[in-house]
Formats: structure tokens, sequence, C-alpha cells
């Protein structure tokens, strides 16, 4: 009820306080301009309000205009639009009087698609008044937009011809002929700012070597502002109407534009009419056949319990990898330690290998061969208290009582339960020592 008071305060208002081509109201309307808008399943239909300040001062010139607008899920779209005529003249004493109206009817289509780029045609300002039906300001129009987008921010750019009021731009009627065409070209940019409602759209405009500039706010999903203004480019000719002295309206005189759109959303929509639409039904008599609906709503369903499942299945084969990444660690880390395993035991026999070598030298008397044998056992492994015990032997060989201590001690670190080397060193403290060999 809200909304619908609210609209009849706002057609109120237009009329009160209203150039056919308003800014804001036309079907995708950039400002001017009109580009393919997309269907939008939630969206019942919408409705602009626009309005044009072309004077102030001693004259309040104005054009306003209240349009309804729809589109299709087929890429049609079509609006009507009922607008207050500005005062075109210069005498304050009839601005307010014999004020002009016009009924007017568009409509467009898309006609190409490939997802960035569309290619739509249409009609429009199929406009009527009190007299007749204005054939030169008819506007048949055809527009190629193309669509970007980059990070957040999205571009959407139009290039156009058309004839009548779309192409010329004018505030007053048009001069033009009915096959009178111009180019025109529009710049869209939505930005990520206000993102959850739509975003704020950047405006440009050149038409008929005029500039136009604009911002649209969304404060809702379902309501916008616009504000804007025509022909910058004749910035400085604005209100000539109220100027000293006075001029009267010119085609072509710049205008500052508000605009309030209103998204009309859909309503009563229960699961079941949304499973209805999305799968086909047959229709007997002019009545929804209930097997098919029903088997269309088991459908439903069954892909729900699809997706679930395609998940699961995702869930679970990333797990299965997981596990392949870690049995393939496992498996390196035991290869890496059969292989260290592997290198120490062939150590280890080598290093036993030049201990029974130096075993025989020692008792042969060759203690400076014997020794070498020895400092490559421990070359090989460093941690064998054995090689120092024999090293502590030969040094004691060579009566350099010193370096024999220093590596029975070591002997020692490595295995305290070496029992003889202890009992050689307690021996040598007590000055009992005599020349014997170290069991092996």
């Amino acid at each position: 009820m809200k909304i619908k008071y609210f609209i009849i305060i706002s057609i109120f208002f237009v009329c009160i306080f209203a150039n056919s081509r308003v800014a804001f109201v036309r079907p995708g309307a950039l400002m001017r301009l009109s580009n393919h808008e997309p269907y939008d399943n939630n969206k019942l239909f919408s409705l602009a309000l626009g309005s044009e300040i072309t004077s102030v001062g001693n004259i309040m010139s104005h054009s306003s205009s209240f349009a309804f607008n729809k589109t299709n899920m087929n890429g049609s779209s079509w609006g009507l639009s009922y607008t207050v005529l500005p005062y075109t003249g210069i005498y304050e004493s009839e601005a307010d009087k014999n004020i002009d109206y016009e009924f007017g009817f568009h409509f467009q289509n898309k006609i190409y698609s490939t997802g960035k780029s569309v290619i739509t045609t249409g009609v429009q300002d199929v406009l009527i008044n009190r007299e007749n039906i204005n054939v030169n300001d008819l506007s048949i129009f055809i527009n190629f937009a193309n669509t970007l987008s980059a990070d957040q921010y999205t571009l959407t750019s139009i290039l156009g011809a058309g004839s009548g009021k779309i192409a010329f731009d004018p505030h007053t009627k048009s001069n033009s002929s009915p096959t009178s065409l111009g180019l025109y070209a529009g710049l869209k940019l939505n930005t990520p700012f206000l993102k959850e409602w739509g975003g704020v759209d950047l405006l440009t405009e050149i038409v008929h070597q005029g500039v136009n500039i604009g911002i649209k706010i969304p404060f809702t999903r379902e309501y916008n502002l616009s504000i804007g203004m025509t022909h910058i480019e004749n910035l400085s000719e604005f209100s000539n109407q109220s100027a000293d002295p006075p001029d009267v309206l010119q085609k072509d005189a710049p205008a500052i534009c508000i605009g309030l759109g209103i998204n009309i959303p859909k309503i009563n929509q229960t699961k079941t009419k949304r499973i209805a639409q999305d799968y086909p039904v047959l229709f007997i008599n002019g009545k929804v056949d209930s097997s098919l609906f029903n088997a269309g709503e088991y459908i439903y369903f069954l892909q729900d319990s699809l997706e679930i499942l395609k998940q699961d299945i995702n869930t679970i084969a990333a797990h299965n990898i997981a596990l392949q990444l870690n049995n393939n660690q496992y498996q390196d880390s035991l290869n890496t330690l059969i292989l260290e395993g592997q290198i120490n035991n062939n150590t280890q026999n080598a290093a036993m290998r030049h201990l029974s070598k130096s075993l025989r030298l020692y008792y042969q008397g060759n203690f400076k061969e014997a020794l070498q044998e020895v400092e490559k056992a421990i070359e090989l492994q460093p941690e064998i208290a054995v090689a120092y015990a024999r090293k502590g032997s030969i040094y004691y060989k060579l009566n350099q009582l010193d370096r024999a201590t220093l590596n029975w001690n070591i002997a020692l670190k490595l295995d305290p339960e070496y029992t003889e080397v202890r009992e050689m060193l307690n021996a040598l403290k007590e000055n009992k020592l005599k020349p014997i060999s170290i069991k092996e």
C-alpha cells in the first residue's frame, strides 16, 4: 500500500511541476539514449519519474515525465509515458498557461546477442498530443552495445543510428524529416560502490554534437536516483529564458536532469510456481496435467540430490589425492632410511676392515701404518669406541702417554661399559701400567 501511495503522489508531483524526451525514463535508459535491458525474473515492471529543468528565475521552464516500462523474457521491452512539455517562450505571464502534454509509446527488441555484444532495434517517441501524432519526432533506431569487465568494474559502450528525437535530442519539436538519420554514442561504467544494490553507474552520451553526463545511484534493490545534465557544452546558456534580455528555449539548451526509478518486484511467488516455470508441463483443456507437474517437481529435487552427490564426490576425490600425497611422502622417507642404512652398513664394514688390518700391523710392530689404518676407520665411522681404544694403545706403544690417555678417554665416553679401557686408565693413573694389549 505504501508503494501505491508513493506512486500516486509522484505522479501528482510530476504533473504539477512539469521536451517529451525526458532523461532517465525510456526503457533501458542511460539518460536520453536507450539500451537493451536484460530480463529480470524477480521484477514485474518498472516505473520512472524524470524532470529536466531548462530555466529557473522569472520563468520556470521544465519538462517532466512519468513512464511505465516492461521487459519480456524474449528480450523485448516496451513502455508508456505521459509527459508535460516545457514552456518555450519568454513571457513570464504565459509561463504557466497552455502547457502542452504528450502520451508516448516506446518499443525495442534484442535481435542479436553474443553475451558481451547486443544489437537492439526499435521505435520510440510514438507521441500523441492534443492535436495529432508528430511523425517527424518518431525515433526509429538500431544500437550496437558491447560490454567489457575488469575486476569489479563493467563498461558498456553503445553506438547507434536513428531518426527523429533519439538522433537529434531536441527540447522542442524536431525540424528534421522522418528520414533524417543521426549517429549517437554512449558509455555506462558500472562501479563496485553499493554493489549489493546493483552498483553506481556513471553515464556519458554524445548525441547530435551534444554531451550529456549523469550518475545513477541505487539506494535499495528497488529504488535508484539519477542526476545529470544534458548539453553540457552549452552550460553558459542555461536559463536563458530568464536572462536579460530573455531568449526562447532552444532545442539544444542545457538542462539539469533528475530521475527516480522504481522496480516493482513480483509477489506471491511460491516454490511450486517456480518449479512449474522451470519445467515444461502439459496443458489439457487449459488445465495443467498434474502428473507431469509432479514429475517436474520430482526432477527438481533429484537435481538437488545430484548436486549434493557431486559435491561429496569432489570432496572424497580431494581427500584421496591428499592421502596419495601423504603416502608418496612416507614412501620417500622410507626409501631414504633404507638408503641411509645401506650406506651406514657399507661404511661400517669398510671401517672394520681397516681396524682388522690395523690389529695385524700392531702385532707386527708396524705402529705407524697401524695408526694410519685406524685413522681411516675413524674417518668412515667417527663414533666407534674400539677405534679410539686401538689408537690409544698404538700411542702407548709409541711412548706418547698424553695422546694415549686422550684417545682412551674418548673411547670410554663413546662406550662407558668398555671395561678394558677403564682398567688401563686406572693403571696409568696409579703408575702400574705395563705393556699390555687391549682385548678386541
